[in-house]
């Protein structure tokens, strides 16, 4: 006889009423499996029947059996286009135990591999109600987290029936598997020979079945069958092998146990609680047994605030994912206990007590985030966040035993979610966490510059918030600084204006890693392009870059001077003695080069600056009247005379300048109207 349990989460059958399948009345009572099975029928042999018999999760298995041809395979996956988070899929038989006492189930299992390293959980439940309601869970495996993903040879387990289901006719003993979701991530369970019979007396010890805290100071402690007097025995308990102080209180059934702490637990801290030499009806010992406990009652206040799921470049590990929560309370809040789940499986949180307004974050893979992040991350188990497809992540509070679902984003891939997020080198930010945050206008890409990795620039602000004001940086206009003159005239400060943000900020300059600050003087040999990051309080940041044009005075045949209001044309090595008599370079204001405020009277617009080639010049006079447009060096020589005559008031002037074949350089673009002049300056750079 072999079927066994199948549950999908959330959807039990409303189950098996008496009248529906036929019992098992026979015993002792073995299956092997060997008969052929019933597939979609929910009835797959007589007396067994599974909730998902599809040749897939409820299945015949004839590969690997501990005796004949066959075995029962239960595997709990989801199916192509479900999207069930976690799945359970049960096998259970039918029994009827009528004038029958210590019954017990023998049966062997093994597993067979998919792949992935995820642990599958077995348990054994038992209704005395014909299916209706199950009594409490007891996991059978490898360990206390079930079995391994891994190919395993047979082994016997010997379940003991609670001692409501004897001389009882309408049983049913159940076999359920549970996994996450995610076809192929739990190991195959296979279950063969199953023996189910009565002893001549009670020779089971007791069991404690899913010990749990119910507050600070009360533990509750369900055993697989009523217990004498010696589960009153306070040292018979410890916490962290330390013996438990207080009293036990014994439920009038004998099955249950409250143990009252005169010392309360820790909210979020895990215990390891022992309980040992207590005993049966019959007095069977217990084997001594230690198992995890935590107490958390949160309910709500830590929400999904941020989440990276695909950085660039497409196809690669996405190593940097990861998911940031955030306390939106008054008060700290205990990790230790929630479970994040869905998308991925956290495991339990670790211990952690998140203060009101901080940042808590997990990852894919941990080293690697801390690397580029240079925060520390809780690494998550296995499994990526979906690149293409919806994907749901929850937080729920498993270890309070109500399944109390903390928070939950359901989000989409690309419009109208965040476009950047999808591959393009973005976190998603949900900046007001009091908005609902399964909507996706409440989302936004992040704006905080982290850094490059593999080569692709990235924008993310784990463990901090989202940058909520724009920081509007001016890095000021391009510079020229000469060779072949003294040397301060190959230095010049670069200076920024900042605005926007939370004060104070920082600076950081590329190309002077040992420099930092709103000014910094900088003497370089090639022209030079240098960008500012300025980042806030708040770790938001802002860019602007600023050129430096490196220009060889020594090349040139004659440099033009301003010396006493006149321009001179002078041989280079001439220059350095008219500069120390006061001269400037370039030629003097009124050589058709002055600059003089002119912005009531005309708007100039020049594009693409710097440029390699054509560049567009535009004027637009406020009045009408007489006009030129002319364009100079800096050395005051006119290179273009691009328009003279009348001008209407509102009125574009466009132009089209080919300057592929000048040098390298800064030049002026002047405009002369109304009795004033007005000029704009533009980079040649090839």
């Amino acid at each position: 006889m072999k079927k066994l349990l199948l549950f999908l989460i959330g959807i039990i059958p409303a189950l098996l009423s008496g009248s529906m399948w036929s019992q098992e009345t026979s015993f002792p009572y073995t299956e092997s499996f060997e008969e052929t099975f019933t597939l979609q029928n929910e009835n797959f042999i007589p007396n067994w029947s599974g909730n998902f018999v599809d040749g897939i999760r409820i299945f015949q298995e004839d590969q690997f059996s501990k005796s004949g041809d066959h075995s029962l395979g239960l595997w709990p996956v989801v199916e192509e286009g479900e999207e069930e988070e976690e799945v359970e899929i049960f096998a259970q038989v039918r029994l009827d135990l009528t004038g029958m006492e210590n019954v017990a189930a023998n049966f062997w299992v093994a597993t067979r591999a998919t792949g992935a390293m995820k642990h599958v959980k077995l348990f054994m439940q038992v209704s005395t109600d014909g299916g209706l309601t199950f009594g409490s869970k007891l996991i059978m495996g490898s360990d206390r987290r079930g079995f391994n993903n891994v190919d395993s040879d047979f082994t016997e387990f010997i379940y003991a029936l609670h001692p409501d289901a004897f001389d009882n006719s309408n049983v049913v003993l159940r076999f359920l598997t549970k996994g996450g979701a995610r076809k192929g991530t739990v190991a195959k369970v296979l279950i063969d020979d199953v023996l189910i019979y009565a002893a001549e007396s009670d020779i089971f010890p007791p069991i404690a079945l899913e010990p749990k805290p119910i507050s600070t100071d009360e533990i509750q402690i369900e055993f697989s069958e009523p217990v004498n007097n010696t589960a009153l025995n306070i040292s018979n308990y410890t916490l962290n092998s330390i013996p438990v102080e207080g009293w036990v209180e014994m439920s009038a059934e004998g099955d249950v146990v409250i143990l009252h702490l005169s010392s309360p637990i820790e909210i979020g801290r895990y215990y390891e609680l022992g309980i040992s030499n207590v005993e049966d009806l019959a007095g069977n010992a217990m084997v001594p047994m230690t198992t995890d406990i935590i107490y958390n009652p949160l309910q709500g206040g830590l929400v999904i605030t941020e989440i990276m799921y695909d950085e660039p470049p497409v196809g690669q590990r996405d190593d940097l994912e990861f998911i940031e929560l955030y306390n939106a309370t008054d008060k700290p809040i205990e990790l230790g206990g929630l479970r994040i789940k869905g998308g991925i499986t956290s495991g339990r949180l670790p211990e952690y007590t998140l203060e009101p307004g901080a940042y808590w974050v997990t990852a894919k893979n941990g080293i690697a985030f801390t690397d580029f992040f240079g925060i520390p991350a809780y690494e998550w188990h296995g499994a990526n966040l979906s690149n293409d497809e919806p994907e749901t992540i929850y937080i729920i509070n498993t270890d309070h035993h109500s399944d109390v679902m903390i928070d939950l984003v359901t989000y989409g891939i690309g419009s109208p979610w965040p476009d950047g997020a999808a591959g393009g080198g973005y976190s998603m930010e949900l900046c007001d966490a009091s908005l609902d945050n399964n909507d996706p206008a409440n989302w936004s890409d992040a704006s905080l510059f982290a850094g490059t990795y593999k080569g692709y620039d990235i924008y993310a602000s784990p463990g901090k918030s989202c940058c909520t004001s724009e920081i509007l940086v001016d890095a000021g206009h391009d510079k020229i600084v000469y060779t072949g003159l003294p040397d301060k005239f190959s230095c010049t400060e670069l200076s920024v204006m900042v605005s926007g943000g939370t004060p104070p900020y920082t600076y950081s300059w590329t190309s002077l890693p040992e420099l930092s600050g709103p000014e910094v003087e900088v003497c370089p040999e090639i022209t030079t392009t240098y960008t500012v990051r300025v980042t806030d309080a708040q770790g938001c940041s802002g860019i602007d870059e600023v050129t430096v044009l490196v220009s060889d005075i020594s090349e040139k045949n004659k440099i033009e001077l301003c010396y006493n209001e006149k321009t001179l044309s002078v041989p280079p090595a001439a220059v350095k003695a008219f500069l120390a008599k006061g001269a400037v370079i370039g030629a003097c204001e009124d050589f058709s080069v002055t600059t003089i405020s002119g912005d009531e009277i005309v708007n100039i617009n020049i594009y693409p600056n710097p440029s390699a080639g054509p560049i567009n010049l535009e004027f637009k006079p406020l009045f009408e009247g007489r006009a030129s447009a002319e364009v100079f060096n800096l050395s005051g020589r006119k290179m273009s005379n691009l328009f003279t005559g009348d001008v209407l008031p509102d009125t574009n002037y466009s132009f089209e300048l080919n300057t592929g074949n000048w040098p390298n350089g800064f030049y002026l673009f002047v405009v002369k109207t109304g009795g004033t002049t007005t000029s704009r300056q533009f980079i040649v750079r090839k």
